[in-house]
């Protein structure tokens, strides 16, 4: 028993069992193949169970005794045969101790439900187990070791959790909220509940597995960029009352709803999906409309306490008016509605007619027209009402009010007079100005030409005598050639930077560009550059956007040059292009998609201070003998982000780098 010391309560048991009445003998006869095994069990704290030799022989470890349970196997099963300790799933764990000894073969199963004897009853309990073959000294299969855990109670949280998720769907289902779920970025409906299906007028087995947008083509404009922020933010928003239309029959009605887009995320926080919440709320809104009507009349009738009030009934023509109106017509006493539009002058009758066939469809009336009195006398009046309609949709009563404007058109004329004669001298002003800007521009364009000739016969000529008579100058001589060279040199770059920024005034034609297309030609443009300075460019797949092609290869190809310019002299250069979406609120309140882009460098940096002095036109950080440049290059690219309704800026401090952000608008 040397090799079985140790082994906590089941190694006590094994060593004080009587194996002389054993099949197996006393342990001194045992096979040391028997023993080691027995030995690694013992010291091991993962649950094992042996059968050993043809009458199956049981062994197990501390690891495996809480399986057991109390009142029922342990301590009795050790030293017994398999059949013995096992009668209520022999059955079943016999084939498997046959399929190790017999073939070797292992075999292995997970969450099987055994029931067994423990705790006085037959339990239900759950196994993940392998039975493996174990040798004896010859080769043969001797034993079967089990290594198992008992699972039980995950199998059962497992149930319970599938149990809850049932109840959960439950109740959304009995909810008396419209609920859906859209998961993944392709938005398929995972649940609709039952009044969602009731709210939209179809039934689920059309809804489930498929994507929102093939059910709802018609929301996709009104829908997709609410849903996508709330993807993008993970922040909730609600619509009020917002209609939607559905078939009953062989009418589309409205209904209205009131929608709650909740982010739907997972355990870790991550946002897969949208939870759509939707109350019917057709009923108040029809309430609320029925109110608001009754409202705006008594507020047209108390505002207007000075002015005409009038009310048509559309159906049948039927006019009722105050005394005020009647007297904006001429009248003492109320009249038919023909007799008031008998006022009119014959010349502004078409005015009244299209200005009352447009209320009709958009529900808002204004006209302002001439009309006679009995004397004889001309009166402007000005007139606007409302349109309202029945639950079909059908225009059925106009209410509006009637004032003079007879003075007011007479200062108004007064007025336009002077307008077109100010508009006139302005539209004079403004031609000159256009004249003067192109002849600038014209200046600006001959100017660089006509400078660009006499330059390249100073850099022709300073070059030949260099080449020819260089040796013979002076050392003087020599640096004042070199110096007039890069003066040339930069006066070149100068003119041709003057000549790119001032083309950018020119109109241009957009077009669908593709970004990657355009970093291929930067990198094929400054390849030689990028070799010299050994420098990286990593470029992240980027959009096809609404652009100018050449003024989008202006922008980044300075924007990468200035990268390489600027790098740090003992680091490699790393140049990344990255592009985002982003989004902003406008003025009035309508959300705008940018296209976000960042161009990154681990270059020299600058001070946060001159973010925004570097684009200004010949503006410079640096003196020319440490970093050359004109000093245009930055200010070409912010006026190409102008001319894309687009903005740019800068983020950097000294000696780390910097990243320049473009926003070009997305949609």
């Amino acid at each position: 028993m040397s090799l079985l010391t140790g082994g906590g309560e089941t190694g006590k048991l094994i060593r004080a069992h009587d194996w002389s009445v054993s099949p197996l003998g006393t342990p001194d006869k045992w096979p040391q193949s028997l023993k080691t095994t027995l030995s690694i069990i013992l010291h091991s704290r993962f649950p094992m169970f042996l059968f050993w030799g043809r009458e199956h022989i049981c062994f197990y470890n501390d690891a495996y005794r809480p399986s057991l349970g109390n009142n029922g196997k342990h301590p009795d099963a050790i030293g017994r045969k398999g059949h013995e300790v096992w009668p209520e799933i022999w059955d079943f764990i016999k084939p498997l101790i046959d399929q190790a000894m017999i073939s070797g073969e292992a075999t292995w199963h997970e969450n099987q439900l055994l029931p067994i004897f423990r705790n006085g009853q037959m339990e239900d309990v759950y196994w993940t187990f392998s039975y493996s073959p174990v040798n004896d000294e010859s080769g043969s299969h001797a034993g079967v070791l089990v290594t198992c855990t008992e699972t039980t109670s995950s199998v059962l949280a497992l149930t319970r959790m599938r149990e809850s998720e049932q109840r959960f769907k439950s109740l959304i289902n009995q909810a008396t909220v419209g609920v859906v779920v859209l998961m993944g970025e392709d938005l398929k409906i995972e649940v609709a509940n039952d009044k969602y299906c009731e709210l939209i007028r179809k039934p689920r087995e059309m809804l489930i597995g498929r994507k929102l947008f093939e059910v709802h083509p018609e929301a996709e404009e009104e829908f997709r960029q609410v849903i996508e922020e709330v993807l993008l933010t993970g922040r909730e928003l609600y619509i009020s009352e917002n209609p939607f239309w559905v078939k009953q029959g062989e009418e589309r009605l409205p209904i209205y709803l009131n929608l709650t887009y909740q982010p739907y995320k997972e355990l870790g926080g991550k946002i897969s999906g949208v939870i759509v919440l939707m109350t019917d709320v057709t009923e108040q809104v029809n309430a609320l409309r029925k109110i608001a009507f009754e409202e705006e009349r008594s507020r047209l009738a108390i505002d207007s306490a000075e002015l005409g009030v009038f009310e048509v009934e559309l159906f049948n023509d039927r006019m009722l008016s105050n005394p005020r109106f009647d007297a904006l017509f001429g009248y003492s006493q109320p009249v038919t509605r023909k007799e008031y539009a008998a006022t009119v002058l014959p010349e502004d009758m078409p005015i009244r007619s299209n200005a009352i066939e447009k209320a009709l469809d958009s529900g808002n009336l204004a006209y302002e027209v001439r009309v006679r009195w009995k004397d004889g006398s001309i009166h402007w009046i000005k007139v606007t009402g409302r349109v309202f309609r029945d639950e079909d949709g059908e225009p059925v009563k106009m209410l509006g009010v009637v004032q003079e404007t007879t003075e007011q058109k007479s200062s108004s004329e007064a007025l336009s007079t002077l307008v077109t004669e100010r508009t006139r001298e302005l539209s004079e002003s403004n031609l000159q100005l256009q004249n003067i800007n192109a002849e600038l521009q014209q200046f600006v364009h001959v100017s660089s030409h006509d400078l660009q000739e006499p330059l390249r016969k100073i850099r022709t000529y300073v070059e030949m005598i260099s080449l020819r008579d260089f040796d013979k100058l002076s050392e003087d001589s020599r640096n004042y050639f070199n110096k007039i060279s890069a003066a040339a040199g930069r006066l070149s770059s100068s003119l041709k930077g003057l000549l790119d920024f001032n083309s950018l005034n020119r109109e241009e034609q957009y077009e669908e560009t593709d970004l990657n297309t355009i970093v291929e030609n930067v990198h094929s443009d400054l390849e030689l550059l990028i070799e010299q300075k050994k420098a990286r460019l990593i470029v992240q797949p980027l959009p096809v956007i609404h652009a100018i092609p050449v003024q989008m290869h202006q922008l980044l190809y300075n924007l990468v040059n200035n990268a390489l310019k600027f790098s740090k002299p003992d680091t490699e250069p790393v140049i990344r292009i990255e592009c985002g979406v982003s989004t902003a609120t406008e003025e009035n309140d309508y959300l705008k998609i940018y296209h976000h882009i960042t161009v990154t460098d681990n270059g020299i940096g600058f001070a946060p201070e001159n973010a925004e002095k570097i684009f200004v036109i010949f503006q410079r950080l640096h003196d020319r003998r440490s970093y050359s440049g004109t000093g245009i290059g930055l200010a070409l690219c912010r006026k190409v982000v102008q001319n894309h309704n687009g903005k740019i800026w800068a983020e950097s401090r000294e000696g780390k780098g910097a990243i320049f952000h473009i926003l070009i608008p997305g949609g």
